[in-house]
């Protein structure tokens, strides 16, 4: 692992849907920022879509015109994951990092 970092080095993980008024539904079908905060004061940052939300912005830029009438989608820094909910979203990042994915996508702040 870079850095020496592994999991048990993680302080807390927390998402920027934490922070708005959200059902569980709109959090199940959402993006949101994620920051990993880690015991050494270090902080690291990803951008978290459900697949159902890149669908959505498919068909929206398909319909309005951008990204080339849907053709792409960017966003730097991007996992896709199943839900946004904090408890899928934590057990990824844990994934990602004792698998070596995490530096490739996180950026430190």
């Amino acid at each position: 692992m870079e850095e020496g970092f592994s999991p048990d080095d993680i302080l807390y993980i927390t998402t920027s849907s934490q922070y708005q008024e959200q059902t569980d539904e709109d959090i199940e079908d959402a993006f949101t920022d994620v920051l990993v905060f880690m015991k050494s004061g270090d902080i690291y940052t990803a951008s978290f879509y459900s697949y159902p939300t890149i669908e959505e912005l498919r068909v929206e830029h398909t319909r309005n015109g951008t990204y080339l009438n849907g053709a792409y989608f960017t966003v730097p820094q991007l996992v896709l994951t199943q839900s946004c909910h904090l408890p899928e979203v934590e057990k990824v990042v844990r994934h990602m990092m004792e698998e070596g994915d995490f530096w490739m996508v996180f950026r430190k702040l």
